[in-house]
């Protein structure tokens, strides 16, 4: 098996953020949710405001920086239809 084969399968295995990008003053992250499946997120750079949907009420701000981070450290641990910023705020 070649080494390439390895990081293939490796990559298709994994659960959380599989890459990020900046491009365009947006960041990019790939991500394979707990459930398998896949999505691709797109915020600022500079960041983007949190609201709640069900009241309009503004929770606070997220910066993409914080935002990516907050993908690699936490993405793994939900699917994607349980996932929502509220709670990173």
């Amino acid at each position: 098996m070649s080494e390439q084969e390895d990081t293939s399968r490796e990559t298709e295995s994994k659960i959380g953020v599989l890459g990020s990008r900046e491009e365009d003053n947006h960041y990019i992250v790939s991500v394979r949710w707990k459930d398998g499946l896949e999505s691709e997120s797109h915020f600022p750079v500079r960041g983007f405001e949190v609201v709640n949907p069900a009241t309009g009420k503004h929770l606070g701000f997220i910066r993409g920086e914080k935002a990516v981070d907050i993908l690699k450290k936490h993405a793994a641990e939900f699917s994607r239809g349980e996932f929502s910023w509220q709670g990173f705020v």
